[in-house]
């Protein structure tokens, strides 16, 4: 079962927890106490009451199933994400391997100017020499 999108499964849970039991608990009341005076036929009325249990009992259900679809997609979430963190830790300490270390080196010299310089600039290509970045004044 696929989880219900919010707006339903809020609304079948407040009709679940609060709603039917409420509503419940007032018709039996009233039908017991008219069906005392012998207005209403007191069979009816806890036939009435036993079918509206078993609907609330049935909504109950398909609250609490959709909760459990729900929490199985979010620990699968939770899983995938642990395991590109191991991923990505993993690639980190390759890099912090002496190949790694290699690798790193090689890409970083292949393209000067991506890397920065002392100040933490990116440096500017001006007549084929690295200088940094000039700030602009106001």
């Amino acid at each position: 079962m696929t989880p219900l999108n919010d707006k339903a499964y809020f609304f079948l849970k407040w009709t679940a927890t609060v709603f039917f039991p409420l509503f419940i608990t007032l018709l039996a009341s009233v039908w017991g106490a008219l069906a005392g005076y012998g207005i209403l036929h007191a069979e009816l009325g806890i036939l009435i009451v036993a079918i509206l249990g078993f609907i609330n009992t049935f909504l109950g259900g398909l609250v609490g199933a959709s909760t459990s679809a729900y929490n199985k997609q979010q620990e699968l979430a939770a899983r995938q994400q642990e395991l590109s963190a191991r991923q990505q830790e993993s690639l980190v300490g390759q890099q912090n391997s002496p190949a790694g270390q290699q690798e790193l080196s090689a890409r970083q010299q292949e393209s000067p100017a991506r890397q920065l310089d002392a100040s933490g600039q990116k440096p500017d290509i001006e007549d084929g020499a690295y200088t940094p970045k000039r700030l602009k004044e106001v």
